[in-house]
């Protein structure tokens, strides 16, 4: 999900699509959608994906190379509404009832931090093997991602995919 969600989401922003350029962003919803925005690769060669799925639920800004649900069903809704795609209900359903949940009066707020756990290679002088240390902030970047503090992007994220979401069922393509 990590490695789809950026490049799916820069996809997107294209004004004029070639056959390539299409297949790619229908193979990237498809990926999406066969996952439910929550599930991680079953394949072997992926088993640490599955154990960071856990943490996809918790929102988190800015995400820089991180996955949440909301990213996911933000990129979908764009998908389906740009090419005009019928889109599952039952793949965004559980997430989409999720936020509606924790979200009541349609405010997101920062569950995650994007930065913990990550590290940040370190250059050397000579050109030597880097040493890795933890990834760095800075004032900006410690503003917006205070956990519990309302984000106003992941809101306006939020409410953005909602109006998406009630456009395609006004046009009948949110089925199943």
């Amino acid at each position: 999900m990590v490695g789809a969600i950026s490049p799916f989401e820069a996809m997107l922003l294209g004004t004029s699509w070639s056959p390539e350029h299409r297949a790619f962003v229908n193979r990237a919803a498809a990926f999406l959608i066969e996952r439910a925005l929550v599930h991680g690769s079953p394949t072997v060669h992926n088993k640490s994906e599955r154990a960071s799925a856990s943490a996809w639920p918790a929102l988190t800004f800015p995400r820089f190379y991180v996955y949440d649900v909301l990213r996911g069903l933000a990129a979908l809704v764009r998908w389906a509404e740009r090419t005009e795609t019928a889109l599952p209900r039952a793949a965004v359903q559980s997430v989409v009832d999720e936020l509606i949940a924790r979200c009541p009066d349609g405010v997101v707020r920062v569950e995650r931090d994007g930065l913990a756990g990550y590290t940040t290679i370190l250059p050397t002088a000579d050109r030597s093997p880097s040493p890795r240390a933890a990834a760095s902030t800075f004032p900006l970047l410690a503003a917006v991602s205070v956990i519990g503090a309302p984000s106003e992007a992941l809101t306006r994220q939020w409410s953005e995919a909602r109006k998406g979401l009630l456009r395609l069922e006004n046009a009948g393509r949110l089925v199943g």
